[in-house]
């Protein structure tokens, strides 16, 4: 094992043995970084999450779920940004904080950068480990093609489905303008304080407490083309890619635990 995949098969446990979520350190920086920006106190933000700087330096390795939501509260509270989440979907660029955004970058349609995303998202963050299908689905229903996140418990992290639904609509209108993509939201969770806040950045009608959480998206989003990258660059991309996500499902086998 290199060095680096040493440090992320190191893994996480739970008081009972069991692997627990994670996401990665660029993920979280990218979002202490945020939350400093608009007002928080960087060491407030450290104590409250309990996470260390020294984690965050590189991009690849992996910080805890639970520190992270924590540093999402503490975030919202500190810079006094209850609508932190949705900027952070906003705001973030997913190539800089992670590789999994540089390989959707790279593919050559919509439809593949979508097969990418499902493929690597867990380095980015973890949810419902030994989840057997993908998180991320394609689903038509009387005509309309819908964009879910199947996640189990949603509720749980309402910011995880703002901060993802944001950084998906924000990017594809940075990417294409005005091309077709999402023409509606629903999300499960009850309306915020915030909603302002949702009608400015998405710009389409949004449902609360709807049964899923999903974008009602336009059928031709798929073929879309992505401006041209370099394959053999895709192909690294991939290929290191790989080698972090073996690392990551080898922390959470029996074997490791062991």
């Amino acid at each position: 094992m290199t060095a680096a995949t040493k440090k992320m098969a190191s893994g996480f446990k739970m008081d009972n043995g069991m692997a627990e979520p994670t996401v990665s350190a660029g993920y979280a920086k990218a979002l202490m970084d945020l939350a400093v920006s608009k007002g928080a106190d960087q060491q407030q933000l450290i104590e409250r999450s309990h996470i260390n700087l020294n984690d965050l330096q590189d991009q690849d390795s992996r910080i805890p779920l639970e520190n992270h939501i924590a540093l999402m509260k503490a975030g919202k509270e500190l810079s006094n940004e209850p609508a932190l989440s949705l900027h952070f979907g906003e705001l973030s660029d997913m190539p800089q904080m992670s590789i999994v955004g540089l390989i959707c970058q790279a593919a050559d349609t919509m439809a593949e950068a979508f097969t990418q995303m499902n493929r690597y998202g867990r380095l980015v963050i973890e949810v419902d480990l030994g989840r057997p299908t993908d998180r991320f689905e394609i689903i038509r229903s009387n005509g309309q093609m819908w964009l879910v996140d199947a996640r189990k418990n949603p509720n749980s992290y309402p910011e995880l489905t703002e901060s993802t639904f944001a950084r998906m609509i924000c990017w594809v209108g940075q990417k294409f303008g005005d091309k077709p993509f999402a023409k509606a939201v629903h999300v499960t969770h009850a309306e915020p304080s915030y909603r302002a806040e949702y009608d400015r950045i998405f710009k389409m009608p949004v449902v609360f407490g709807s049964d899923k959480n999903a974008l009602l998206i336009d059928e031709t989003w798929l073929s879309i083309k992505i401006p041209p990258s370099s394959r053999y660059v895709f192909g690294i991309l991939s290929e290191h890619a790989d080698g972090l996500l073996e690392s990551l499902k080898y922390s959470n086998t029996m074997k490791w635990k062991v």
